[in-house]
């Protein structure tokens, strides 16, 4: 088996979807830009270019010709099943691989993760690759738009559930069309009010007196409830509010100024699609009841779901114990005659050319009484009438289809038998062989007597035959140079060649003659604080050391320095010990630049930011907390304020 070393060099096309333009008109609602978009989607390429260098275990190209490589993706780094798959015969030149994936099985489907797996002519390598983001701005925010032109695969979606849930508000009355009499109940709001001031009010307030003709007024008996009670609930023809959402305020759903480009008016009108949704809708997931169109590429309904469980005409009958030839029997135009319990005479042998009663047939033939044999003309007597009993045809034609009697075939009739025997001749008579001499006989060798999947050869020769494969033992090659670069032996490349220098440095130490310079090697071991010196002519020599440390170096001495400080220099520019520790130095590991301008640099300490610091700030923080909501309240209650 080949053993290669893969580096990946991940390379993509043009995969990126750019919308040709953006929506001008923020008003649309999302069913027109859904319609808009349908248009994008054959723009993005469902290709991905690759290139990889294959090489040996030496890091060397394998050699230049056509591999078959299979390319697989998987939605994890360890998942059995691959979502997409392509085989592609590629042509290695210099070990470099240049492909583009998809070529033949477009990359349609793309998860959230993908690994892709190498397999080259039989060896997968290891690990997968995971795809990254080139990879998937295929499947990007804009390029998922494009493709399909679908409203459900946009990001950052908002939540449309808060909103009134029918298809259309046209049947609802807007607040705005409400005159203001219908929220305060005030008389004063109604409009057409009459003009009290040209009345006298009499003793009692149950007649009010006109200054010219009461015809022109009216009693307060016969105004409307509402005018005395200032009820809103006393309003004749109320409008029902049930259907609108059940807070006085917005306050928890989306202006459609705050929808981008797919909504900009503050009506809600502009929040549920007017044509967009069907019948279906209306209907809960678990009662679902479908009165028309086709159901398509679904999961196979199973058989307690009223369904066959399968996807095929095969699946369906063996899931429902209806296998034609196994369960049913199929038809049979035979058996549908027998079906109705009398099987047509022409179904008969014998009986096919029987139109009528055989015994009337018998009876009608005018020959007289049959009393016996005579009387039909038969002259053989009973036994040998009985001798034909079984015969199921013609007897001569059955005489004439036999072997003439033969001496030979007399001979081989009385031959014993046994498993494996040969019938032979010896040139006079037949006779039975067995074993080596049915071999002999035949013309075969022992080898004939081995099974070709465990073939044993002793001895001889092979020649003229197929290489062998390295996995049969072989060199699959048929030339001495071939096989060393089969089995990765190939001199100069995969071995070295033999050298005598070589197998000089084979035992782990090469000679000091062996290599340059050699003669001003150090050759001995000298003794404690000796030096090596060199006299600047030839070989050095070990010597007494008279060396000491001068300069920066010569404070240091035979003791000890202070443990675990960090060493400086001195005014003097000689060696010293600071008082900051080397924990104390440990700290500004890691620091880019200097920690004073970064200090400076950070906000100081605030208790309002660390309030905030969490994600929420306290209503007390906030300018007029004190009218904030501070609950969530009941379902239908309204916030007043008592100004």
């Amino acid at each position: 088996m080949k053993k290669v070393i893969y580096i990946l060099i991940l390379m993509t096309a043009v995969v990126i979807g750019q919308k040709r333009q953006q929506l001008s008109n923020h008003s649309v609602h999302v069913g027109q830009i859904n319609n808009k978009s349908e248009t994008r989607d054959g723009n993005v390429p469902k290709h991905l270019s690759y290139q990889g260098l294959l090489t040996k275990t030496n890091g060397k190209g394998v050699q230049d010709g056509t591999y078959q490589i299979i390319f697989r993706l998987y939605p994890e780094i360890d998942g059995e099943t691959p979502f997409w798959e392509e085989t592609q015969d590629v042509a290695i030149d210099d070990g470099v691989i240049s492909v583009t994936l998809g070529e033949t099985v477009p990359i349609d489907a793309i998860p959230t993760e993908a690994y892709l797996e190498i397999e080259i002519e039989g060896t997968t390598l290891s690990p997968r690759q995971e795809m990254t983001s080139v990879f998937y701005a295929m499947v990007s925010d804009t390029a998922k738009y494009a493709q399909h032109a679908n409203y459900a695969d946009l990001d950052s979606l908002p939540d449309l559930s808060v909103y009134a849930n029918k298809d259309t508000l046209s049947n609802y009355s807007l607040s705005s069309s409400f005159d203001s009499v219908a929220y305060t109940g005030d008389y004063n709001d109604l409009n057409n009010l009459p003009d009290l001031n040209v009345l006298d009010q009499s003793d009692t307030l149950n007649y009010y007196v006109m200054t010219d003709s009461l015809s022109a007024y009216t009693l307060t008996s016969n105004l409307a409830l509402v005018s005395t009670s200032n009820l809103y609930t006393d309003l004749d023809s109320l409008p029902d509010l049930s259907v609108y959402a059940t807070n006085d305020t917005l306050g928890s759903y989306t202006l459609t100024s705050d929808l981008d480009e797919f909504a900009t008016l503050d009506t809600l009108d502009t929040y549920v699609l007017t044509d967009s949704l069907g019948t279906l809708a209306d209907q809960n997931a678990d009662n679902v009841n479908i009165t028309g169109g086709t159901i398509t590429d679904i999961t196979a309904i199973a058989i307690a779901d009223g369904g066959t469980g399968a996807s095929d005409n095969n699946s369906a009958r063996s899931n429902l114990g209806l296998e034609i030839g196994v369960d049913v029997q199929a038809y049979d135009a035979d058996l549908a005659d027998l079906a109705d319990g009398t099987l047509s005479a022409e179904k008969v042998e014998y009986l096919g050319n029987v139109t009528s009663d055989v015994q009337n047939q018998i009876d009608a033939i005018d020959i007289g009484a049959v009393n016996s044999l005579d009387d039909l003309g038969v002259t053989a007597d009973t036994t040998e009438l009985n001798y034909v009993e079984g015969v199921t045809s013609s007897i001569q034609f059955q005489l004439d289809s036999k072997q003439i009697a033969d001496a030979d075939l007399y001979d081989l009739a009385a031959l014993s038998q046994s498993d494996g025997d040969f019938i032979v001749s010896d040139g006079s008579s037949w006779t039975v062989e067995s074993g080596d001499d049915a071999r002999t006989s035949l013309g075969l060798g022992s080898i004939a007597t081995q099974e070709t999947d465990n073939v044993s050869i002793t001895g001889g020769s092979i020649t003229g035959i197929t290489d062998i494969a390295i996995a049969d033992g072989g060199t699959a090659a048929s030339d001495i140079t071939t096989a060393r670069s089969n089995l990765g032996l190939e001199i100069g490349v995969d071995v070295q060649a033999y050298d005598a220098d070589l197998a000089d440095l084979a035992d782990g130490e090469l000679s000091a003659s062996k290599v340059e310079n050699n003669e001003y090697f150090i050759s001995s071991a000298g003794t404690e604080n000796q030096v090596w010196t060199s006299d600047g002519d030839g070989a050095g020599v070990w010597d007494a050391s008279t060396a000491i440390l001068t300069g920066a170096g010569s404070t240091i001495d035979t003791e000890d320095l202070t443990a675990s400080v960090a060493m400086v220099t001195d005014s003097d520019g000689k060696v010293a010990v600071s008082a900051v520790t080397s924990a104390e130095l440990g700290f500004v590991a890691g620091v880019t630049s200097a920690i004073q301008t970064q200090i400076d640099a950070k906000q100081a300490a605030d208790s309002d930011l660390d309030d905030l610091a969490d994600g929420e700030l306290s209503a007390s923080k906030v300018e007029n907390n004190e009218y904030f909501i501070s609950s969530s309240g009941t379902n239908g209650e309204v916030w007043i304020s008592d100004g």
